[in-house]
């Protein structure tokens, strides 16, 4: 439950806007955040269904989580400096999913050292299942990016 659970939660932080919201126009939040509470109710559903059993601890869940939507953020930045994606903010070109690049580099910084410390921890392991290596190129991905 927790995974998925905290995937959940911290998803309504980072996919609570869109592009049909007019940049400024604070009205249709409550109605991101009522789908976002749809989102959540679902995957805790479906985390009570398929996880029986406790495999990993709070923490490294948490860990994890931000890291993923860390790297989600960074594309979404990404996107914007290359014109793909519309900025939040009229006054500036990169905000990610927040409505001002303030918060959203703060999401980054905050990021970067939860990488670097999971990244350091896998390799110094010198056998590695196929789990610590997807997790060991994710945390270099997402710190590179």
């Amino acid at each position: 439950m927790t995974l998925t659970g905290v995937a959940a939660i911290l998803s309504v932080v980072v996919f609570a806007t869109s592009n049909d919201i007019p940049v400024g126009e604070m009205a249709y939040q409550k109605l991101w955040l009522g789908r976002m509470l749809f989102v959540f109710v679902v995957c805790c559903l479906l985390s009570f269904c398929l996880n029986r059993k406790n495999y990993l601890s709070f923490p490294t869940i948490v860990t994890w989580v931000l890291i993923i939507l860390g790297g989600i953020e960074a594309i979404w930045g990404l996107r914007q400096i290359y014109g793909l994606a519309v900025s939040n903010h009229s006054l500036y070109a990169l905000t990610g999913s927040f409505y001002n690049p303030g918060p959203y580099s703060g999401y980054l910084a905050m990021i970067f050292p939860l990488c670097l410390y999971e990244w350091l921890n896998l390799k110094e392991k010198t056998e590695r299942t196929w789990a610590e290596q997807g997790k060991y190129y994710i945390a270099l991905g997402v710190m590179l990016l």
